[in-house]
């Protein structure tokens, strides 16, 4: 179990790294994808949302399957099942997300005319 937190707490050295510019590159990869995502969130406005939920499910994941190796319950949440959600959650939010533009772009127009 040690092992996992001395990894997390790596990445998020590196990531810290990364972010304050200590490998700094004249075109900084996540610095573009940084700026590809947030073109994105313009677009999808749900999706930050999917994402909450997404990082909530699968802190609930882990827990859940850590108190299976523990205390031996019975119930696991496997990785198809996790596929399955993580992609639900995106494409519902991404679905929802369209599907209020358009009616707000229908409502802009009503009123328009």
């Amino acid at each position: 179990m040690a092992i996992y937190w001395i990894g997390f707490l790596a990445f998020v050295v590196l990531m810290l790294m990364l972010d304050l510019g200590v490998f700094h590159k004249k075109d900084h990869v996540l610095r573009s994808l940084y700026f590809a995502l947030n073109g994105v969130m313009r677009y999808f406005y749900y999706l930050k949302y999917a994402l909450a939920g997404i990082l909530t499910f699968i802190g609930f994941k882990m827990c859940i399957n850590e108190l299976n190796v523990e205390f031996g319950y019975l119930f696991k949440i496997t990785n198809w099942v996790s596929l399955s959600v993580i992609v639900g959650m995106l494409s519902i939010s991404i679905i929802f997300s369209i599907i209020v533009k358009i009616k707000k772009r229908e409502t802009i127009k009503q009123l328009i005319k």
